[in-house]
């Protein structure tokens, strides 16, 4: 079965290569919000680094055993490409407890928004480190995804809430600690793109998960921990194996795709996030954020047009 499905990905990855990029993205943004949500729900019983600790040993066993199916080299033998696995980790996992940090610090609405400027970051470091070019369709993508943002979660700091300050008495610290955590998410996409040719992606997750564990395991003396039933081992262990899935299609995006366009997808799950609150939570629906629903899923379809326009020339050249 894992034959035939890799045998597929192959087939599909090699004819639409350009396509695949976004949707392996798309996909794994979604898998994202949706483990998220059930997150949620489980850190009311056990603390956030209890719940990051539990996913990263799922990443470690899961990539582990793929990695030993594989016949692949858990220790790459350039020392380069194994500082680079390392220092991805590293920062991977920093940022991921400073994003779980600075959801408890300030509203979930203005951590959404602040976190998205780790596209727009991205997109300058990639012309940076990769002479990308940034045309003014991508600026317009930009506008658009972050427009999409702000109407869907609507941040305080724009659309005004008397009681936040009172809620969340540390909201200077928290937004502080979001930046950083979002400058985070910008190099590893960087990494992750400079490894893509370097290393397969079960041995990049790997790597990760390995780091996420020490880290979590260290602010775990800090926080504390919470007794584990049975139940939350579960959903645990299921929200583990979506992880392992979703971070082997971000690696495979970034493999395929190019680094600007790729980071801007990080906006869908803003879109996927209000689509899960409405149809599940049942969250009521406003003006704004249907606005801000079609601005995003525009951002998407522009890049996707733009991308079958440049397939089409490419044929026209070869003919």
């Amino acid at each position: 079965m894992s034959t035939k499905i890799t045998r597929l990905l192959s087939f599909l990855d090699n004819k639409y290569a350009k396509y695949m990029g976004i949707i392996y993205s798309l996909f794994c943004h979604f898998i994202f919000i949706a483990t998220a949500s059930a997150l949620k729900k489980t850190g009311k019983r056990l603390t956030s680094f209890q719940m990051l600790y539990y996913v990263s040993i799922q990443l470690i066993l899961c990539n582990f055993f793929l990695v030993k199916s594989r016949g692949l080299d858990l220790c790459p033998k350039k020392p380069r490409v194994l500082f680079m696995l390392i220092l991805r980790g590293i920062i991977g996992s920093t940022g991921a407890c400073l994003a779980m940090i600075g959801f408890t610090l300030i509203s979930l609405a203005e951590c959404t928004a602040i976190q998205m400027t780790a596209s727009a970051i991205t997109a300058v470091l990639a012309v940076v480190f990769f002479k990308e070019k940034y045309d003014y369709m991508q600026f317009i993508n930009l506008v658009l995804c972050f427009t999409g943002v702000i109407l869907i979660s609507k941040p305080s700091f724009l659309f005004g809430d008397g009681g936040v300050d009172i809620e969340y008495p540390y909201r200077a610290f928290g937004i502080t600690i979001t930046i950083i955590a979002s400058f985070f998410a910008s190099f590893i996409q960087i990494i992750l793109k400079k490894l893509g040719s370097m290393v397969s992606p079960p041995v990049n997750t790997f790597y990760f998960g390995v780091c996420l564990a020490i880290v979590t395991t260290v602010t775990q003396t800090v926080q504390g921990t919470n007794p584990v039933s049975f139940y939350d081992m579960f959903v645990l262990s299921i929200v583990g194996i979506l992880q392992f899935v979703a971070h082997l299609a971000l690696n495979r995006g970034f493999q395929l795709g190019n680094v600007g366009t790729i980071s801007l997808m990080m906006y869908s799950q803003v879109l996927y996030a209000y689509l899960i609150d409405v149809f599940y939570e049942g969250v009521s629906v406003d003006f704004y954020s249907i606005l801000g629903s079609c601005s995003i899923f525009m951002c998407v379809f522009i890049t996707l047009f733009r991308l079958h326009l440049q397939s089409k020339e490419n044929v026209k050249i070869r003919v």
